[in-house]
């Protein structure tokens, strides 16, 4: 790295000696119609392709392209669904004919929107703000610029689907009819849909690479169309109308107005917000945290994925804990291992490795997941479980939307990652003691 610094002291890399981004191919195009000509040569891509060998990235293709919009459009819509990092040079000035902008804008299908993060930033430093307050401004700002995308694309569509065909629906429809072993056909359900990405990533990339975005897409609707929707008209409409006279017959439930007016309830609402901003908070920050204390980015991103991975161990450990401990206390523990998990990080020092919060942290997540199912339906019943999981997660749910910037917002009122995860420790401490002692007149029947 000092050897970069010298030659070229403005494309200097502040990363640490043993990042490596191994396995990931790069394609470099240049930009411009004099590059074209005998007369000017391309030494930018070979520098870059060395700096990119450094970092163990693999140059696999190197296209130049002259001043042609339409050409550029067609080079980058390739290039950007057949390679894992695509770099343009060139064309990025203020003449009227530097198209690059405009080009990728319009090959990928999204607008041009003005960054202004990173001068409010260098502002900001030179007022002698710390790095943490100066790093969360472009988070911030990134953040406002995808809600803004998303309110423009109109995409609400998309999102009232998912939310009728994930969990939430999904619990319902278990909760009503199952009246005895619960708790394990939603470790069933959970499971097999831990399993969506592990298939359906590989089949996805080729469809994109194949057909492109629209098509891929088009592609994966008609396949769920076709499988979920017989079996559902036919299956599980007439279950479900079954059980539920079942289970109406042995357990008495609470409608949502009654649940409602239940301190319990709240409480649990107000609990859940709590673990969900935290998740999300602490997934999204723990890579530039990790980063600052010398860690490789790579190994920050495995972190993440290795807490995934504990998480499907800790549904399958779900069961018999909470067979022992009942719902109540089960969620409460899950709060605190949470908060035990995400305490790790500030005294990351001391202990010298992210294991115990990997393990927490990931299996907590994991039996969250299924706690908020079995506390609802063992304290108010299940005949409503439906509208009342949907009231608890509209919160749950809203708080993992905000968790990303509402974090940000702690780091600049708090000024370190240390104080921010201490919080979110701390006020997950408050919700599982709130949820223990919470009052128990409230209990479905009682």
């Amino acid at each position: 790295m000092r050897r970069s610094a010298e030659r070229s002291p403005a494309l200097h890399f502040p990363l640490p000696s043993s990042f490596r981004l191994l396995g990931v191919n790069a394609e470099i195009i240049a930009i411009g119609s004099e590059l074209l000509t005998p007369f000017r040569q391309d030494t930018n891509s070979l520098y870059l392709t060395d700096k990119l060998n450094q970092l163990g990235v693999q140059v696999v293709i190197k296209t130049i392209v002259g001043d042609s919009r339409e050409r550029l459009v067609s080079v980058a819509q390739h290039a950007l669904f057949r390679s894992d990092l695509v770099i343009f040079m060139g064309g990025l000035g203020p003449t009227e004919d530097d198209l690059t902008r405009e080009a990728v804008a319009e090959a990928w299908g999204r607008p041009l929107t003005m960054n202004v993060s990173m001068p409010i930033a260098a502002v900001l430093l030179d007022l002698g703000f710390g790095s943490a307050t100066v790093k969360s401004v472009p988070l911030l700002a990134r953040t406002a610029g995808l809600l803004a995308h998303l309110a423009e694309e109109r995409l609400r569509p998309v999102g009232f689907a998912m939310a009728a065909t994930l969990y939430e629906p999904a619990f319902a429809v278990v909760v009503s009819w199952f009246a005895r072993g619960r708790d394990r056909a939603l470790l069933t359900v959970t499971l097999v849909a831990g399993l969506a990405s592990t298939i359906f990533m590989p089949i996805e990339a080729a469809l994109l690479e194949r057909l492109g975005w629209r098509s891929a897409l088009t592609v994966l609707a008609v396949v769920l169309g076709l499988i979920t929707i017989p079996i559902h008209a036919l299956l599980l409409r007439q279950g479900t109308a079954h059980a539920s006279a079942a289970v109406d017959a042995t357990a008495a439930s609470l409608s949502l107005g009654q649940a409602a007016r239940t301190a319990v309830f709240w409480v649990l609402s107000v609990a859940f917000l709590v673990s969900n901003f935290a998740t999300a908070a602490v997934t999204t920050h723990l890579i530039p945290f990790l980063v600052d204390r010398g860690y490789a980015a790579a190994t920050a991103a495995a972190v993440i994925g290795w807490t995934g991975a504990m998480q499907l161990a800790g549904r399958v450990l779900f069961v018999p804990i909470s067979a022992r401990l009942g719902a109540r206390v089960m969620v409460a523990a899950v709060f605190v291992a949470q908060a035990l998990g995400i305490a790790q990080l500030p005294l990351l020092a001391r202990v010298g490795t992210l294991v115990p919060f990997i393990v927490l942290q990931g299996a907590a997540n994991g039996m969250a997941t299924l706690a908020r199912a079995t506390s609802l339906a063992e304290i108010f019943g299940a005949r409503n479980y439906g509208a009342i999981s949907g009231a608890v997660a509209l919160g749950a749910n809203g708080a993992r939307a905000v968790g990303p910037v509402g974090a940000s917002l702690l780091l600049l009122g708090l000024g370190s990652y240390p104080a921010v995860f201490w919080a979110l420790a701390a006020s997950l401490v408050a919700a599982g003691g709130a949820v223990l002692f919470a009052d128990r007149s409230t209990r479905a029947g009682d």
